[in-house]
């Protein structure tokens, strides 16, 4: 795993054999830090060319619903023109954080991000190494290959 970016609130960082960007809450950010790490994360699916992106929203906190219409109106178009596809979520335990994953996922049905929910930081890699050709620096194969195993799958912003 390659860092990318770390500060007090957030771990960025790359898996190389597989080809995805990991994004770690490490505690709630405030609004300025989420938007910050949100360019961190695109920076980094731009520098190492990834369409996977692995979020573990544990300790995210609620989002405010003015950077979830910010997510979906200029952070997800930015993203997907630079290649992201694919995102597993690691669900929080907390209740107003899943609340604000769910509204993320209603106003992203539009997108073309297939997100999978997952409990198990383990299964969702699972899940994302299965959208991986071994070694072709993690391609993503042929939709109709890959099966899925998570939780629920939809369109999403992250």
């Amino acid at each position: 795993m390659e860092l990318y970016f770390k500060s007090d609130y957030v771990k960025i960082s790359y898996e190389p054999s597989w080809g995805y960007i990991k994004v770690q809450w490490l505690i709630p950010p405030t609004n300025g830090e989420f938007r910050e790490a949100c360019e961190q994360m695109l920076g980094a699916i731009i520098h190492y060319e990834a369409t996977k992106a692995l979020i573990d929203t544990n300790k995210q906190g609620a989002i405010h619903p003015e950077l979830i219409e910010w997510m979906d109106k200029v952070w997800a178009k930015r993203a997907i023109a630079n290649g992201y596809r694919h995102c597993a979520i690691i669900t929080p335990t907390d209740i107003f954080a899943s609340f604000s994953l769910a509204e993320i996922a209603q106003m992203s049905d539009k997108t073309l991000v297939v997100t999978e929910y997952f409990e198990e930081e383990k299964i969702a890699i699972d899940w994302l190494k299965k959208l991986s050709v071994p070694g072709t620096g993690g391609q993503i194969r042929d939709r109709t290959e890959v099966g899925t195993s998570g939780n629920k799958e939809q369109a999403s912003l992250f």
